[in-house]
């Protein structure tokens, strides 16, 4: 039995702006993400606390996106996804600069957990 369906490739997907940008960005922010998760337990002992403390970086990365997740929706429906794409990454870029520069453990706890 035939389906009527016209099947759709990979190829045709990524040729629309509309799914090809968002993707680019989730890709690019992925990258920095995997790029940096390795070297944050070490980082955090830099600061001279234990490896259990340093575990924290990863867990607390983890617990806010675990919090505020469920609300992401609603503020895209109610702003745009263009806005939150672009406030996102803007919001991204600076936690994650002030976590590289900040003087103190619970700073950059803090400002990781920011990154979600």
């Amino acid at each position: 039995m035939e389906s009527s369906e016209e099947k759709v490739s990979a190829r045709q997907i990524l040729a629309d702006p509309a799914v090809r940008i968002p993707i680019l960005i989730v890709f690019v922010i992925m990258l920095g993400f995997g790029i940096i998760a390795p070297i944050l337990p070490l980082y955090a002992r830099s600061f001279g606390v234990s490896y259990d403390a340093a575990s924290l970086l990863i867990s607390a990365f983890a617990f806010a996106r675990l919090i505020f997740d469920p609300f992401a929706g609603p503020v895209v429906d109610r702003f745009g996804e263009r806005l939150c794409a672009m406030t996102g990454v803007v919001f991204v870029g600076v936690s994650s600069l002030l976590a590289g520069l900040a003087g103190s453990f619970p700073l950059v706890v803090l400002f990781r957990t920011a990154t979600c």
